[in-house]
């Protein structure tokens, strides 16, 4: 099964913060070959993959997103929740990321992995 890793931004009104968000996401979906998304539902729903995604600021995706919604759906679709205050803090949490998969050879970073369901 392939593995496909997404990160999830909230569906921000203010148009200039979704821009913010999605560019402080640039670096990492470069280094790491992920998707960025604004839906949940495309997050999880690939057939034949193993998603892990990191849901930024899950609070404000919906009415709050959780792992519970992902299991009543997607089944092979694991959740990782990373608060950012700003999209200054989310690019600083990905590079973090990006460090450690480099140094130690994973493909995301060991905090956002788990193991996919049988």
């Amino acid at each position: 099964m392939y593995r496909r890793i997404v990160i999830l931004l909230p569906q921000y009104e203010d148009k200039k913060k979704r821009h913010e968000y999605l560019v402080a996401c640039h670096e990492a979906q470069c280094a790491l070959v992920l998707t960025v998304t604004f839906s949940a539902e495309d997050a999880g729903n690939v057939a034949g993959c193993w998603n892990e995604v990191i849901a930024v600021n899950p609070q404000d995706i919906g009415d709050g997103l959780s792992q519970d919604w992902f299991n009543a759906r997607y089944a092979d679709t694991r959740m990782h929740a990373v608060t950012a205050d700003s999209p200054g803090d989310l690019a600083a949490a990905l590079q973090a990321g990006i460090s450690l998969s480099e140094a130690e050879g994973w493909l995301i970073p060991p905090r956002f992995t788990c193991t996919p369901s049988a």
